[in-house]
């Protein structure tokens, strides 16, 4: 019962990062240059993890464990099934 505690209140961390992300990523400018919602959640993460975390690393260590191994995994191959093929050819260089 405590390892689920301890994971909802990370997923609800989680989700107070993954809503402003998604709002900020409707933003013209940031979809006319290519910036998702994935894209600034992975952003605020990094931000959050080494400003925040340290305070509350004891409490969300199994949600943070949760969502490193499978959210941000299941979020990155959302995001490369997203993106056009030619993008990614032009990405990889001449072939």
């Amino acid at each position: 019962m405590q390892r689920f505690h301890q994971l909802r209140s990370c997923l609800a961390l989680t989700g107070a990062l993954a809503c402003p992300s998604i709002q900020l990523g409707k933003l013209g400018w940031l979809q006319f240059n290519g910036i998702s919602a994935l894209t600034l959640a992975i952003v605020l993460g990094v931000v959050v993890g080494n400003t925040v975390y340290p305070r509350i690393g004891a409490m969300a260590d199994v949600g943070l464990t949760f969502s490193k191994a499978n959210l941000l995994r299941l979020g990155t191959i959302f995001m490369a099934c997203a993106r056009p093929s030619r993008t990614s050819a032009t990405w990889a260089g001449p072939v």
